[in-house]
Formats: structure tokens, C-alpha cells, sequence
């Protein structure tokens, strides 16, 4: 048992520490950032407040103004676009530069928010010279709270054309891009902090909705919150695995987590319904993700479910699925991994602020189980501290003094 304390008050959590810094070894490693090859990262306007310097606007009379509000941890400022002049074609701020020498894997990363459905979104391509090669995009994002986005390209891998001819790319364009159908005019979005950065390590979390949720109807998953306490180069990739998933699922969720090549892997198995057969099954499933882990190689660190919000007549916490929780501590155990519980982490939060005070964290008042915005970067944060509590000082990756101000 590891006791730490928050700056908010004692948080005690439990964290089985065998072989975590062994397994904590990729993300001791630097991170590289190439700020040079980005001009105007922060998205600044033109003194004539008609252009974005060092970035190409598309099409020239959007209308454009900085925003100062409501900004995530880190920014400064951001891009408010507002949509006009329908077309098929997307609007895009855009910019091209050499792809740094020697670089191997980087990642393109900025914040976006739209108050519009599906409009905004971050597009990366890659170019020979002057022959596009490769494109790709990260979602098209429709929440109106600031989401993180990351794209991970690989410049030196070898793209083969229409024409059977391979190539290696020489250059890099960003595009921050928004769709102009009629729905869209008049709505407005926001781009902020665009970086290129070298991949220092790769993070897979694999969970149930409080862990990899993308947003919808208000809820979040702390597993797309974490990358908010990383700092540049850490790629954070989330993966949905249900309560009960049947072999399929089991294994296409598995067969994407080992595609991306993970430096380790942070399971939350999601507690189960109620039902005779409920630890058993679940026990079961654990075992079985256990073994996909071991299979390929991936280290593993358990992390129990969050705590319900739930609260008796007198208004103290109740905790609730002990059995299983009790089950993944067990699991970790017998099988010498290391566990997160966020279970004990999150109760003794709820305690503290009250059945009240904790609707924030929550998406409504009927629902105990789904995490607002504001609680899954709480979980997050607990996740990232439960990580470094061991030498918080010689890991460079993750963003302790983030993690500190969400506690």
C-alpha cells in the first residue's frame, strides 16, 4: 500500500508496485519537440486581423478573431473561426514545411472545439516534393468543450502511389480544417496549440465508457483525458471494451491495441451486471485479457473501475461492487502486476466533497455512473500521479505540475 496526499486534502489509493518501474522505463525517455518547423504555433492574427500569420487561409475572407476564454490548461490563446460561404469544399488554415532531419515517428497535436455538429478537425498530409502521398485526419469533433487531438504519422515509412511508385515523404502540411455545408454557417469554430513533437512513448488504455468514452451526451472517459497530463510526444490511444464483451470484440479490441505497438497498456475491465454468475464470468474475462496481454508481450497494469455516486440518508459514500473490485485487486496480485485502484481514489474524493459538490463531476443527477468532463480529468490526473508516485521526478512525460493543479 502506497499512501500520497493530494494538494486538496489525504487521498490514499492502493498501487501494487511490482515491476512499475520497469514497466514506467519507455516514458523515462525525452521527448523531442521540433517548435522551429511550426510558425505561429498559437494561431496569432495578422496585425490586419485578416490572416493567421505563417499559415495559409482558405477561403481569404473568413472571418477570424482570438479567443481568451475558457482555454485549456497550457493555452493562451486561441483561433475562433466563424463559418461562412457554403461550399463542399472545407475551409483550412494551412501550412508546409520540411519534415525535420532524422525524425522518425512524430505527432501532430492541437485543441478544437465547435459549437456545430461534426465541423471541426486537424488534417495531416504527407508530400514528395510537390505529389501528395498520404493524408489522414483525427475525428471530426462536435463537443463543445476543448478536445485534444493527436495524429501520429510515420514520415520515413514507404507510400506506394496510384501508380505502383514508392516513395518516402520530404514534407509535412497541417491543416486545420472546417466544413461549410448549410448546416454549418454562421457556427463558429476553434483551434489552439498546434504542435509537432517526436513520439516518445505510446500509451494504450482499454476500458469500459468511464475509461474510454469520446464525449457524447456529455460523458467522458478519463483514458481521453490523460493525454492532458502528458506531456508532448506521449501518444495516448483509447480503446471501448464493454462490460461483457463476447470473443470478437474481445479479440478485435485486442488486435488494435497490439497494432499500435504500445510501450504498456492500462486496463479498467468494467464491472458487471448483477447476476448469478457475475464474478465468475468477470473473473473469467480478466484472466482472459491477462493472458492477451502476456501473449504479446504487452505490460500490463490493472486499474480498477471508479467509484458510482452514491450516497445514504446521512450523505457519506457508499462504496459499491466490492466483490469485483476485489477481484482485480486479487488478479493483480496473483499475477504480480501492478494495479491503479481508482475505485479507493475516487470514494475518498466523493467523500470529501459530498453528495452535492460532486454533480459536477458527474453528467446529471440520475446518473451515477457516467463522468462529466470535469470528473474523468479528475480520474485522469489520479491515474497520472498513481503512475509516478514512485520517481515523479525522472519522468519527464508526464505533466506533474498539471497533475497538481487538477487535484
Amino acid at each position: 500500500m502506497i499512501p500520497f496526499t493530494s494538494p486538496l486534502g489525504a487521498v490514499s489509493g492502493r498501487l501494487i508496485e511490482f515491476g512499475l518501474r520497469a514497466l514506467l522505463a519507455p516514458i523515462l525517455i525525452g521527448c523531442g519537440l521540433f517548435a522551429q518547423t511550426i510558425a505561429n504555433p498559437n494561431l496569432a492574427i495578422s496585425p490586419s486581423g485578416r490572416a493567421v500569420t505563417g499559415w495559409s487561409l482558405t477561403p481569404p475572407e473568413t472571418e477570424l478573431s482570438a479567443d481568451s476564454n475558457g482555454l485549456p490548461e497550457g493555452v493562451s490563446s486561441a483561433l475562433r473561426v466563424k463559418v461562412a460561404g457554403e461550399s463542399p469544399a472545407s475551409g483550412a488554415l494551412s501550412q508546409r514545411f520540411d519534415i525535420p532531419a532524422g525524425a522518425s515517428k512524430l505527432i501532430i497535436s492541437g485543441y478544437v472545439r465547435s459549437e456545430l455538429p461534426r465541423a471541426g478537425y486537424i488534417e495531416v498530409k504527407l508530400y514528395k516534393g510537390r505529389t501528395e502521398l498520404l493524408r489522414t485526419h483525427g475525428e471530426v469533433l462536435s463537443s463543445p468543450s476543448w478536445q485534444k487531438v493527436s495524429i501520429e504519422i510515420d514520415p520515413q515509412a514507404p507510400v506506394t502511389d496510384k501508380a505502383g511508385v514508392v516513395s518516402v515523404a520530404d514534407k509535412i502540411e497541417v491543416l486545420c480544417r472546417w466544413y461549410r455545408q448549410s448546416r454549418h454557417i454562421g457556427g463558429q469554430v476553434w483551434f489552439a496549440k498546434i504542435q509537432l513533437t517526436e513520439v516518445g512513448a505510446t500509451v494504450a488504455v482499454l476500458g469500459g465508457h468511464t475509461a474510454s468514452e469520446l464525449g457524447q451526451n456529455g460523458r467522458h472517459g478519463w483514458g481521453r483525458a490523460l493525454s492532458d497530463f502528458c506531456r508532448p510526444g506521449v501518444v495516448v490511444k483509447t480503446y471501448a471494451f464493454g462490460s461483457a464483451p463476447d470473443h470478437d470484440e474481445r479479440r478485435r479490441t485486442w488486435a488494435a491495441c497490439v497494432a499500435a505497438r504500445p510501450d504498456y497498456v492500462l486496463l479498467q475491465p468494467e464491472a458487471p451486471p448483477p447476476g448469478e454468475s457475475r464474478i465468475a464470468a468477470a473473473s473469467a474475462a480478466l484472466q482472459a485479457d491477462i493472458a492477451a496481454a502476456r501473449e504479446h508481450r504487452l505490460p500490463l497494469i490493472l486499474v480498477t473501475p471508479p467509484a458510482r455516486r452514491s450516497f445514504d440518508q446521512n450523505g457519506r459514500v457508499i462504496p459499491e461492487d466490492a466483490d469485483f473490485i476485489g477481484l482485480v485487486l486479487d488478479a493483480g496480485r496473483a499475477a504480480s502486476l501492478p494495479v491503479i485502484d481508482l475505485h479507493a481514489l475516487s470514494m475518498e474524493r466523493l467523500a470529501i466533497l459530498g453528495a452535492q459538490d460532486s454533480l459536477a463531476l458527474f453528467t446529471s443527477v440520475k446518473d451515477r455512473t457516467s463522468y462529466s468532463r470535469q470528473g474523468a480529468s479528475l480520474l485522469a490526473a489520479m491515474v497520472a500521479r498513481a503512475l509516478s508516485i514512485q520517481r515523479a521526478d525522472t519522468i519527464p512525460s508526464l505533466d506533474m505540475a498539471a497533475v497538481g493543479r487538477a487535484l
